[in-house]
């Protein structure tokens, strides 16, 4: 008689209920698995097999059938293994028939040892809208999975101990997440070694404070890299919501320590720095079963481009879309999905190919024209924040003052981020945003209100300047900044003229 064991898998950050079936029926020994599988879940049968008789249990010799349903949707990833192993058990009576509110999920090795499996956060958030009963994981799943709550987790560490938990020989306590206490770490300024540079420092902390989109352009050396590295310090930490989300997004490219190792074990925001040979796919996704691509993976966090100019002409046109809408659409004749992409895009650039514009330049005029056109206006006109940077004077460099008077201006720019960042949070919480830059131009008016003089000015100035509509908005987003970071700036405080000056100072040029 045919068993059911019920599984679930991803469609990117969506969760599908599964159903093994598995029959063994009389006839020539074969083992065939039907139900759109891919590659990864076929070949599952040379693992349940080895895994079933490593483990001391017969594997039968008749025909078995397993079925995947919906028989419909695509199949991938070894999360199969564990539910069409117990199933073939259930259904050749050495085991129990199993609850349909309780799921199971792991890869199993040839001994019969549990592995585990990417993608297990956004599983869990599916499961406990499900409502299921209980989820047996494999134990290094386990630790992740316990940030969401509300479902009981048995993590297992073989494919025996699940049978003997069925058979009622042995009991599997659930998984009880312990709350790791962090030592303090050592808070280093992220602008030493940078020398001058009040500007794009300045530029940077407005950007961390609205979570805009920036630009640092200036001859070799001056130390756009170096400011760029400092962004991820000046960032504040996740919210436990931005961390189920980013969580989420990181555990679909890796199968187990999401939450114990590296930067989301303190919750720090995701930097991710790529190389400027960085592919289409790699940036937005969509390779093989509609994997997430490195736009996403900065989702709530920093998306670092060094040197602009020199990335693809491609790949730079494919971010024009989720600049904007902060979210990734991959269409593929497998399918469509949808990742949210919600990142800061820094970005660095040489102003011509030797890097030196106005010194001693050696590049012709074509090859200049060429180089500059790298970055097309469309995207230009999405970056928020443009700074100009300048070689530093020769006496600072040597004297290192600017340096030694970096720790005073740092804690009076962390506190102007933390303040704008909580009027943010306390003004954009009842419209389900985040920060200033994703203010819509619908709740512009409602949001970013600016005082009558300075309505008037703003006027004369558009009209003079010929901007946008989509700058007109972004320079008034990053006057809402900069209002914010004021020290006596509240919730409902107005935009004033000094603030849109600042704010065209970085926009601009």
């Amino acid at each position: 008689m045919p068993v059911s064991i019920t599984t679930a898998s991803t469609v990117g950050l969506e969760g599908r209920i599964i159903q093994v079936e598995v029959d063994i029926s009389v006839g020539l020994p074969a083992f065939n698995i039907v139900g759109l599988a891919d590659t990864a879940v076929l070949e599952a049968r040379e693992r349940v097999r080895s895994a079933i008789k490593n483990s001391g249990y017969s594997f039968p010799a008749h025909r078995k059938t397993v079925n995947l349903a919906p028989s419909g949707l695509r199949k991938h990833g070894p999360a199969f293994d564990l539910p069409i192993a117990i199933g073939i058990l259930a259904a050749s009576q050495q085991i129990a028939p199993v609850a349909h509110n309780v799921w199971l999920l792991g890869e199993l090795t040839l001994t019969g040892e549990l592995r585990p499996i990417p993608g297990i956060i956004p599983l869990m958030m599916f499961a406990k809208k499900s409502g299921v009963k209980e989820i047996i994981m494999p134990l290094e799943n386990a630790h992740d999975a316990a940030v969401i709550k509300g479902v009981k987790i048995l993590g297992v560490i073989s494919l025996k101990q699940v049978v003997r938990y069925f058979s009622g020989i042995e009991n599997i306590n659930p998984y009880e997440k312990i709350e790791e206490v962090y030592a303090e770490e050592f808070s280093a300024n992220p602008f030493d070694g940078v020398i001058g540079q009040d500007a794009a420092k300045r530029a940077l902390a407005i950007a961390a404070a609205g979570h805009h989109n920036i630009l640092l352009s200036g001859p070799p050396g001056v130390g756009k890299t170096l400011l760029a590295h400092a962004m991820a310090a000046l960032l504040p930490p996740l919210s436990y919501d931005e961390f189920i989300e980013v969580a989420a997004i990181h555990s679909l490219k890796n199968a187990s320590g999401i939450t114990t190792n590296g930067i989301l074990a303190r919750r720090h925001r995701p930097v991710r720095e790529l190389h400027h040979t960085t592919s289409v796919a790699a940036m937005i996704g969509g390779t093989s079963g509609l994997t997430v691509g490195e736009i996403s993976l900065a989702h709530h966090g920093v998306l670092v481009l060094d040197e602009l100019p020199e990335f693809s002409r491609d790949v730079l046109e494919s971010l024009r879309q989720p600049l904007e809408e902060k979210n990734i659409t991959i269409t593929r004749a497998s399918g469509s999905i949808t990742y949210p992409a919600n990142c800061i895009l820094l970005a660095t650039a040489n102003p011509c190919p030797c890097g030196i514009l106005h010194g001693k330049c050696t590049c012709l005029p074509h090859r200049l024209k060429q180089y500059q056109s790298r970055i097309s206006g469309p995207i230009l006109d999405r970056i928020d924040i443009r700074v100009q940077m300048e070689s530093v004077d020769t006496s600072e460099i040597i004297s290192g003052s600017s340096i030694q008077n970096n720790s005073c201006d740092m804690r009076e720019m962390m506190a102007a981020i933390t303040r704008a960042r909580m009027l943010q949070q306390l003004r954009l919480t009842p419209y389900h945003l985040h920060t200033n830059s994703d203010i819509s131009s619908r709740l512009m008016p409602t949001l970013c209100p600016l005082d009558q003089p300075t309505q008037k000015l703003f006027a004369n100035a558009i009209k003079k300047l010929h901007l946008s509509p989509r700058a007109i908005h972004r320079l008034i987003k990053i006057a809402r900044t900069i209002a914010d970071m004021e020290p006596s700036a509240t919730v409902n405080s107005l935009i004033a003229f000094n603030h849109l000056v600042e704010a065209m100072q970085f926009r601009v040029e």
